[in-house]
């Protein structure tokens, strides 16, 4: 607790895709979340906009609207309600104060968007909310890393017992809000 008493987190966003990377962000958060007695929200998005898209056809091939796949669409939907459910297990079960968002939108702006009302991000080192149109990790992390007010907690994907913290720091302007985020927010202490 800051000064007088007040938490200095109250509330923390953690992604969730199904990765053992946000696995551990999902245990970091829930340990954090008891530590500061703060909210721990849940946040799965399925990227509509690509599931969704038409398909690009060569140049002088006829034009056809591409459509989506529904098996592809209600799977990665199904997996993103299961993966809901199973945080919220997991939250109640730690007596951690949650909450779940379901999103349907390209995931960096979706994080871009509700990272805002909470304290800090922590997403996987390795995002995969792509999964089902790319093979591989995804851009999310590096987005977000670019391009947001809020502190962002890269996690990996196996949790250590060390109290070590590293801070990437270039000089810039952002970075030092990054610092001044970190500092103020008392994840360093202890």
């Amino acid at each position: 607790r800051g000064r007088w008493g007040v938490p200095m987190v109250r509330s923390m966003l953690v992604g969730l895709d199904g990765s053992p990377f946000a696995a551990a962000a999902v245990d970091l958060g829930v340990r954090w979340a008891k530590r500061f007695d703060a909210e721990l929200a849940g946040l799965a998005v399925v990227d509509d906009p690509v599931l969704t898209a038409a398909e690009a056809t060569p140049i002088g091939a006829a034009y056809l609207p591409g459509e989506p796949d529904p098996e592809q669409v209600a799977a990665a939907r199904k997996a993103a309600e299961r993966r809901l459910e199973v945080f919220a297990l997991k939250c109640a079960t730690a007596d951690v104060r949650s909450v779940v968002i379901d999103d349907r939108d390209d995931p960096p702006a979706a994080f871009r968007r509700h990272g805002e009302r909470f304290d800090v991000t922590l997403l996987g080192q390795k995002t995969h909310y792509r999964a089902l149109s790319q093979a591989g990790p995804c851009d999310t992390l590096d987005q977000l890393l670019h391009g947001t007010v809020r502190p962002v907690v890269a996690v990996p994907d196996r949790l250590g017992d060390g109290t070590g913290v590293v801070i990437a720091y270039d000089g810039g302007p952002e970075a030092a809000r990054a610092v001044f985020a970190f500092a103020a927010s008392g994840l360093g202490t202890g």
